[in-house]
């Protein structure tokens, strides 16, 4: 749990950094602060995911609750903390979300790719193990992040792979899988809806 909180904590920070060169240092990257999207592979999608739906103190891990102060709340202590984290969108390969109630109505869209019996990341929400060991952590897969998200009238996409590969498709099918998240950003980034024509 820790591991994953201060994952999204840098990816904030990075977002707000990126935010801050914008506004002080002249652009360099040459950003639109308005479009700023996150995602990942794998844990960097977790990180994203994180970044992306954990934004309230309400949300915080029980289990946490002590070290709430330390570790910086819901934003973290990784830098430039004047500036804001929020993101237009995430996308996901292979990742899952602790909770998917911390997606409420006003959140960002999101795209995902995965395999159904991904053993490593759940496609739906399970026990998550480590080289076969349990962990005791509960995390949602790509499947059940995207049925909270239709629930809530979020735009989302998913795309699906059959086998119990872990990102297998960025081998098999990589051409495919990365123009279906470019497809998501590009629509969103235009001011136009996802079109992906969702199956769950």
């Amino acid at each position: 749990t820790m591991a994953v909180l201060r994952g999204a904590h840098d990816m904030k920070a990075c977002v707000r950094y990126l935010r801050n060169t914008v506004e002080v240092g002249e652009n360099p990257y040459g950003i639109d602060p308005e479009r700023i999207i996150v995602g990942g592979v794998s844990a960097g999608a977790v990180s994203a995911l994180h970044a992306a739906y954990l934004d309230d103190e309400t949300e915080w891990p029980t289990v946490l609750a002590s070290q709430y102060a330390a570790l910086g709340g819901v934003e973290g202590i990784s830098g430039t903390p004047d500036r804001s984290s929020d993101v237009l969108a995430v996308f996901s390969f292979s990742g899952a979300l602790g909770d998917t109630t911390w997606m409420e109505p006003e959140d960002v869209p999101v795209c995902s790719v995965h395999e159904v019996g991904d053993e490593v990341v759940p496609y739906y929400t399970q026990e998550v193990s480590v080289l076969g060991f349990a962990t005791g952590l509960i995390a949602s897969g790509s499947h059940d992040i995207h049925l909270r998200a239709q629930t809530l009238d979020l735009d989302n996409c998913l795309l699906t792979y059959p086998g119990n590969d872990h990102v297998g498709y960025l081998n098999s099918d990589q051409a495919n899988s990365l123009s279906f998240v470019m497809d998501f950003c590009a629509d969103l980034v235009c001011d136009t809806d996802a079109d992906c024509g969702n199956v769950i």
